[in-house]
């Protein structure tokens, strides 16, 4: 029984994981923080992109393990398109590492607008640097929250994408396709 549902025990293993590890982060303030801070909105968006991403390779990952249950207790079923599960599979990997490109990408921009004070000085004295210096630490700081949430997130989607690796290899022995 456990052997025909091992890849759905395995997501709500990885649900409650997730579920844990959001509500401490939203309990401790961390993501009011990020949100209240982060100018650049790159942190919401990495956020939405990533529930999107978890939406469709569930769905993707229900209908394998549907399948993997259908054809281990005999049911006919249609012939198994590698190739596409394959592709189904890098979905969730591509939009793993395009997070991680889109967290940099905010801490880049967060940098510049952080030094931008800078650009207008006309003189270099300590009196007229000092205002910009505690701007500018706390930009730097502010800068780093898109990549910290992308970290998060592409480790949340590598396991995703192991699981949905996993599943397809065992459709894919299941059907004969693969030994």
């Amino acid at each position: 029984m456990i052997e025909n549902h091992k890849h759905a025990l395995f997501w709500l293993v990885y649900l409650v994981i997730l579920i844990c590890t959001l509500s401490v982060s939203g309990t401790s303030g961390l993501f009011g923080l990020i949100w209240h801070y982060d100018i650049t909105y790159l942190s919401s968006l990495i956020v939405i992109i990533w529930l999107f991403t978890e939406c469709v390779g569930a769905v993707q990952l229900l209908k394998l393990n549907n399948s993997i249950t259908k054809i281990k207790r005999g049911e006919t079923m249609p012939a198994v398109d590698a190739p596409s599960l394959w592709n189904t599979h890098s979905f969730v990997s591509f939009m793993s590492e395009r997070i991680v490109a889109l967290g940099i990408f905010g801490t880049v921009i967060g940098v510049i607008l952080s030094l931008m004070p800078f650009f207008a000085l006309t003189t270099f004295d300590i009196a007229s640097l000092q205002p910009h210096l505690l701007k500018m630490f706390s930009g730097i700081a502010i800068a780093f929250f898109p990549t910290a949430i992308s970290i998060m997130v592409k480790i949340f989607l590598d396991c995703h994408s192991r699981l949905h690796q996993n599943a397809v290899i065992d459709l894919l022995r299941t059907t004969g396709d693969l030994k």
